[in-house]
């Protein structure tokens, strides 16, 4: 059966009032949901890899000549993604400030006039916990791997590996909050990274001088002091380096413009999709008249 352009152009005139009045409610629910809508704003920052990979690449060679395995020289861009979007990280960050638990999981809105975060007093009021306790760990207060689901909604990172830049962004409902996160979590980032390699790097050290003892070769020895001394400016590398995995190249914002939501692009997708559905309905309620030959 073909489809009667005719009784096509019939079926759509005779209905025209019913596609316009549903297109028409389709519209003003786009446009009160853009209007009531919860605010959003996103802090972001883009961070390359600091020099701290170059003084890796010598520590390799230097190691591979003196028989020691210290690992390969690899950007450390994609692991510190990797990072930001683990659960240990949620687990330091709650360690270093437990407040922001609350505005992770408990914010509902943003009191733009007074800056300050309104709070789901269902979960969380007066400065104090009131949510039912947790089914898995029966505590009122989250457990870290509770608020750690809230993070990953709010927390994006991503690595590109063309450029090497890594893109750190925080989305939350209120602006100053964003920043405080996206700081701390890159502030954070660099220190942990930054302890680890100075506590390996003295273990490091230790070893190196032990072994020199048991080293008889002279030019194994040499390559051992040499591996040492570049230990050694690991260390003060790390203690005199603020970014010391990565280095902001853009640094993190307090957002003054709402990043969510974008009202005339819901207005204008809503419209159309919600034009496309009523239309699909009317030739289906229709078929068997557009149909006839």
């Amino acid at each position: 059966m073909e489809i009667n352009l005719n009784n096509l152009f019939i079926v759509l005139k005779k209905r025209l009032w019913l596609i316009l009045l549903l297109q028409f409610f389709a519209s003003i629910s786009a446009i009160f949901y853009s209007l009531t809508a919860t605010e959003l704003y996103t802090s972001e920052s883009l961070l390359a890899s600091s020099s701290k990979s170059n003084l890796n690449s010598s520590l390799g060679g230097l190691a591979a000549l003196a028989g020691v395995s210290i690992g390969s020289s690899v950007d450390q861009s994609a692991d510190s993604v990797e990072y930001v979007r683990s659960r240990s990280m949620v687990k330091h960050l709650l360690k270093i400030d437990p407040s922001i638990a609350k505005d992770i999981i408990a914010a509902k809105d943003y009191d733009k006039e007074n800056q300050i975060i309104i709070y789901d007093e269902k979960i969380f009021k007066d400065d104090q916990w009131v949510r039912n306790p947790s089914k898995s760990t029966g505590t009122i207060e989250p457990h870290y791997l509770e608020v750690y689901l809230y993070y990953l909604d709010i927390v994006k990172a991503e690595y590109d590996k063309l450029s090497g830049f890594v893109i750190l962004s925080v989305t939350h409902v209120s602006p100053e909050f964003a920043h405080k996160l996206l700081s701390m979590i890159i502030t954070q980032l660099n220190q942990i990274v930054k302890d680890q390699d100075i506590e390996e790097s003295k273990k490091a050290v230790d070893f190196l001088d032990s072994a020199v003892s048991d080293v008889g070769s002279f030019d194994l020895v040499a390559s051992i002091n040499k591996l040492a001394e570049k230990q050694i400016e690991t260390q003060m590398l790390a203690q005199s380096q603020t970014h010391y995995v990565l280095k902001v190249i853009d640094e993190p914002f307090v957002p003054i413009t709402r990043s969510y939501p974008k009202r005339s692009m819901i207005v204008i997708l809503t419209s159309i999709i919600s034009f496309v559905i009523i239309i699909g309905l009317v030739l289906i309620l229709d078929r068997k008249y557009i149909l006839e030959g």
